[in-house]
């Protein structure tokens, strides 16, 4: 075997050196070569293999290389698929090349560089396959990663991420077709977690991914995150959205199949329009979500399409929220006092606590739309307890026999603090607790065991008496009178006002007045603005009613001036309503 010059036989060949002591050189040489942690080919531009050592030949082809033959014939077949044409390419080469490549006969990864050397080129390979593995590893976990990033995974839909990337990228599109974006949320899904456990809820939701991706055709679905979903797809016309909507709408009228058990569920669907180049992707989504918050507050169970009207509602709402927390920040919100009048006497019986605001942006608002709000933001508890500390305090000061009624949201039921709350103010102001009456309405849910009912339970130890408000307008009236012991009802003003256009109206009147005196209960009523009012609720067997043909709301001074007073009204004439006003702090 002859060493090339190029492999450091520089003393070698010298003459005056004897065929042993070159022996002896040639040997060295190929200790120090052959101890090499790389591989060594050298290969001349026959293309024939003219060294190599023994690190080459376990990484390369093992028991397969010998001296003096083409490199292609020693190699196995696989070694002429991208091996050796790049060997080839290397021995015109005046520079140095290298390759990373797979041997697939030893299932190796090896580095190769191809040095020229004068009329060789020599072959340095190093072996790389846990290197390679490492690599290949930190690859995968990158795409994991990336997936994680770009994936839900739940549903294997595309996250919100994923999903403006791809909107953007149709938005920015030439073709001129239109989009239209589905903004989906699930009606019903708590319901699911909540009796059939998380577990059955997560493959609900993957069954829900399914449908909307067979939905979505040549567009793309994602999951926002909980029970809501995204959707666009290009159509044609706006005409299209109509019957896509309800197209959309249907796939969830299909029963869901979830561990054996079928499960009806519904979703609100807000829908939004876009041209292509016309608007950002997070504007559009943002267009959506207004949708589907007013399909969500429409019932349910349906769509609807935006305009800018939603958008300029949400904004005028969102600039009440942020006036409602200046407002308790600045203590800008009081009690009025709203004179209840006994119809068979004549005499105040007692008063309703009514929220006011001394901010003109909230004053301007309807007072059910601030109450709403507050019940949103959780602020509707802080109102509360303002409410009760200072109206409880106000009617202490009236005469025994006259109550002060006070209306509760059902946030505050849900917190579970309301009695301790009531207990606090009636201690602070010294009230009498039967001298309190809390207003509630049917969005207070009642039901066997239920937390609110034995909060109610617990008022009425407490000695507090329990009305039911607005009564004859939702859809479980009748079924709240069985669930609790009402101490009274009241009839909702919307029935009073119509007395005169609609006569139906005295029927429903006359029906829930028995109702109350055949449950041993006291009638109230609202609304009450002529003396036609009056004297046909007194008729109907109502105690007691307020409006504005007695008083408007009044201030805490002008309230406590009317009720020590004792003035009374004579329902029959009822002639001096507007003399009262005039002669008291109208609020």
């Amino acid at each position: 075997m002859s060493i090339p010059v190029s492999l450091g036989a520089n003393a070698a060949l010298d003459p005056q050196w004897t065929d042993a002591e070159q022996s002896a050189e040639l040997q060295t040489l190929r200790t120090i070569v052959d101890s090499a942690t790389d591989g060594i080919m050298v290969i001349d531009h026959g293309g024939k293999l003219t060294y190599y050592n023994s690190v080459a030949q376990q990484q390369v082809a093992p028991n397969s290389l010998e001296e003096g033959q083409l490199l292609a014939s020693l190699l196995p077949e696989g070694g002429r698929i991208g091996f050796f044409p790049w060997i080839e390419r290397s021995l015109g080469a005046a520079v140095e090349r290298r390759l990373k490549v797979h041997l697939p006969w030893s299932d190796r990864w090896i580095e190769v560089r191809a040095c020229p050397a004068g009329s060789n080129v020599v072959l340095f390979s190093r072996d790389v396959t846990a290197e390679h593995a490492r690599e290949t590893e930190s690859r995968r976990s990158l795409n994991r990663l990336t997936r994680a990033v770009r994936v839900d995974a739940l549903t294997g839909l595309g996250n919100r991420a994923a999903f403006l990337e791809r909107l953007s990228a149709e938005l920015a599109a030439a073709e001129p077709r239109l989009l239209a974006l589905f903004y989906v949320d699930l009606d019903g899904f708590k319901d699911v977690n909540d009796t059939l456990g998380h577990r059955s809820g997560d493959q609900l939701l993957q069954k829900v991914g399914r449908r909307l991706r067979k939905f979505c055709a040549d567009g793309a679905a994602c999951r926002f995150g909980g029970d809501e979903f995204g959707i666009f797809r290009p159509i044609e016309a706006r005409a299209d959205v109509e019957a896509l909507s309800e197209a959309l709408l249907a796939q969830f009228r299909r029963p869901f199949v979830v561990d054996g058990a079928q499960i009806l569920l519904g979703a609100s669907v807000g829908v939004t329009l876009a041209s292509r180049q016309a608007v950002d992707a997070e504007e559009l989504i943002r267009s959506a979500d207004v949708a589907l918050y007013r399909a969500k507050t429409e019932g349910r169970n349906t769509f609807r399409i935006f305009d800018q009207g939603m958008a300029d509602s949400i904004a005028r709402r969102w600039r009440l929220k942020v006036a409602l927390k200046r407002a308790l920040l600045r203590r800008l919100f009081y009690v009025a006092y709203q004179p209840i009048v006994d119809l068979q006497s004549g005499y105040v019986a007692g008063f309703e606590a009514l929220l006011r605001c001394r901010d003109k942006q909230l004053s301007s608002a309807p007072l059910t739309e601030l109450i709403e709000l507050a019940e949103e933001t959780g602020e509707i508890e802080q109102i509360g307890e303002l409410v009760l500390r200072t109206s409880c305090a106000a009617a202490a000061a009236w005469p025994p026999e006259m109550f002060l009624s006070v209306n509760v949201s059902s946030v505050q039921f849900r917190s579970g603090q309301l009695r301790s709350v009531i207990e606090a103010a009636l201690q602070a102001s010294g009230l009498a607790a039967e001298r309190l009456h809390i207003e509630i309405t049917e969005t207070v849910p009642l039901a066997a065991n239920d937390s609110a009912s034995a909060q109610l339970d617990s008022l009425r130890e407490l000695g507090v008496r329990i009305l039911l408000d607005d009564f004859g307008t939702g859809f479980a009236s009748l079924t709240y009178l069985r669930a609790f012991p009402f101490d009274g009802l009241k009839l909702d003003r919307s029935f009073v006002s119509h007395f005169s256009a609609e006569p139906e109206t005295h029927v429903i009147a006359r029906a829930v007045g028995a109702i109350a005196h055949g449950l041993g209960l006291r009638a109230f009523s609202e609304g009450v603005e002529t003396k036609e009012h009056a004297r046909a609720l007194k008729r109907k067997g109502y105690r007691f009613a307020q409006g504005f043909l007695f008083a408007e709301p009044l201030s805490e001074t002008s309230a406590n001036e009317l009720a020590q007073a004792r003035f009374r009204w004579d329902i029959d004439a009822l002639e001096i309503g507007t003399v009262l006003q005039e002669a008291n702090e109208v609020v």
